[in-house]
Order: structure tokens, then sequence, then C-alpha cells
């Protein structure tokens, strides 16, 4: 579920020019909306097409308020109030989920029934809401659009327009080693004393 000015929707009903609640914009229209299907079979040859489970309540009650699936580099924006780290900054940074396994609740999963990767792409890059916790919009940087050029592993199959565009992040993007090291100390201490979703 997204978090839009009319509610929360399924995102698989979002269409292009729908309205999605961000946090630093409020409302912004969808420039595109796609994806593509991922069969077991692909996963279980390809690591880097696993999804990442997040648990429903693992960041807090409602955070996510589902059990919900990321793509793997897919961020999560961490706060700087209560997760201890020089790392984090004063607006958040973002964290990819995949370097966040330490955290119970946090897992790659591999689903024998596959799964569907769709990434909501707004003008600029924005933090929304998914299933309540706080994530991303589509992030074009050269490395996304590789994904788009029909390579066997890509998840996005965007028109060549969207796949040019050029964009800064919201946030700053945590390395992945940096992210592992925030994601055992919430797990050594626990969720509620490290770590906030902004809400």
């Amino acid at each position: 579920m997204i978090r839009t000015p009319k509610g929360e929707r399924p995102v698989e009903a979002l269409r292009a020019g729908d309205l999605v609640a961000t946090l630093d914009r409020g409302p912004q229209p969808i420039v595109w909306i796609g994806g593509r299907r991922v069969s077991w079979r692909e996963m279980k040859r390809g690591k880097g097409l696993r999804p990442i489970l997040v648990r429903a309540n693992t960041f807090g009650q409602g955070r996510p308020f589902a059990d919900t699936f990321f793509s793997r580099q897919h961020p999560i924006l961490l706060s700087r109030d209560t997760a201890r780290s020089r790392f984090i900054e004063t607006a958040g940074v973002f964290a990819p989920v995949h370097a966040l396994t330490e955290v119970p609740g946090i897992e790659e999963q591999c689903p024998t029934a596959g799964t569907q990767f769709i990434h909501i792409l707004t003008k600029d890059h924005n933090i929304l809401w998914s299933n309540g916790l706080a994530t991303e919009t589509l992030l074009m940087t050269p490395y996304s659009q590789r994904m788009t050029r029909a390579e066997p592993a890509a998840l996005l199959d965007c028109p060549d327009d969207i796949a040019g565009i050029q964009m800064s992040p919201a946030r700053s993007i945590l390395h992945n080693k940096v992210a592992r090291q925030i994601a055992k100390k919430i797990s050594a201490a626990g969720v509620a004393g490290l770590l906030s979703q902004t809400s």
C-alpha cells in the first residue's frame, strides 16, 4: 500500500498521473510506474533478484503495517533521533535494505511463487511511505539506467525517454558496510532503542 492524499492505495492500482504523498514536497504526480515479475527459477539463479522481506512492525508499531517485500537495493529511511551513529544526518539517511538483514524481521527470501517488483518514478527523487514505512521513489542514476537496457537481470522496463532522466538523491545513501554496522547495533540493542522512522 502506498500513501496518497486520498489514503492508502494498492501499488498495483496506481497509474502515471496519480498523486502520491511525499515527505519533502507534499503530493507529487507519478511520472512513470512499472517493473516486472521475477520467477522462482530466476531468483534461484541470481541472488541479486531475490527480494528482501521486512516483516510487519519491524521498525515499530505500523512500520511497516504489513509484511513488505522490497528489491535488494531499495533503501529504508533511517532517522538520527534514535539511530545513534555519526553517519546518520539530521534529516535522516537511506540504507539499502539488503544491508539491514541483521535487524530482526528483515531477511532475504526466494518465494516459490516468484515476486513482482514495482517502481514508482516522480519528477524528483522523493521519500514516500510503503505500507507505512518511509522509503523512496525510483532514483534514476547511471546504475539504474543500465538496468533498463534489456539486461537479463533487469528489474525495470522503462521507456527510453524515462531511462535518460538524471536526478539527485533525496537523502545521502549509506555505504553497505556502514549500513551493516548500524544494523548490528540495532540487533544488539533492540529496534526501539536505536531506530525510528519519520511518520
